[in-house]
């Protein structure tokens, strides 16, 4: 036997489901419920919003530590923007001894004169403390030394070129330009050594002093 629902009947059946909170069939939430996977349509046209300038990262410049002339052009524009952890990575330990030196008489001299050292310190814009600077090792003071404006100022007024590199076994010296704006040259030899495969920096233009 059918049994024939009457518009009444329907009606009625459609009320008392809405009273109980339940949905008729068919029917489409308006909006879905707050832990919805869903995404909508709109959202999916949407470009993702841009970063501003200052936090596009940069990529630096790809290195191969094989290649004395590759590591000479990224230690060149690594002091030219401080990057200390680049210059670092390629500064040869007879280039540490050297600034191992620099900082016995740096120490000798805050010793002597604190106040004046200091001085002339901060003048030249190092942040470090008097304490903190008497317990630099070579690497702390150099990675100091790179960051400072006044460092950084005696590369970015030079395009580099490199020339012919010779090598020796583990050594090697590599014949660079410094040229200046007006296209004057200055010829200045840098030494390389090669350490665990890695070409590092021995001798370096404008490296031999500090700020």
């Amino acid at each position: 036997m059918r049994i024939r629902a009457t518009g009444a009947v329907i009606a009625a059946l459609l009320s008392a489901a809405a009273a109980a909170g339940a949905q008729p069939p068919g029917s489409v939430d308006a909006e879905p419920p707050p832990d919805s996977l869903s995404v909508p349509a709109d959202s999916l046209a949407q470009e993702p919003p841009a970063l501003p300038a200052e936090d596009v990262p940069t990529v630096p410049p790809a290195v191969d530590p094989t290649d004395p002339s590759s590591v000479i052009t990224a230690y060149f524009e690594a002091l030219g923007t401080g990057d200390s952890a680049v210059v670092l990575a390629y500064t040869s330990s007879e280039a540490l001894a050297s600034v191992a030196v620099m900082l016995d008489g740096l120490q000798e001299s805050l010793d002597r004169d604190e106040a004046g050292t200091m001085g002339r310190m901060s003048a030249a814009g190092y942040a470090a403390t008097a304490a903190e600077i008497e317990d630099w090792e070579p690497a702390d003071y150099l990675a100091a030394a790179v960051v400072l404006p006044m460092m950084r100022n005696r590369y970015t007024v030079y395009d580099l070129q490199v020339g012919v590199v010779e090598v020796d076994d583990d050594e090697a010296e590599a014949a660079l330009t410094f040229v200046t704006a007006s296209g004057a040259g200055i010829p200045f030899p840098a030494l390389l050594a090669r350490e665990d495969d890695v070409w590092k920096v021995s001798t370096f233009l404008g490296l031999n002093t500090f700020p």
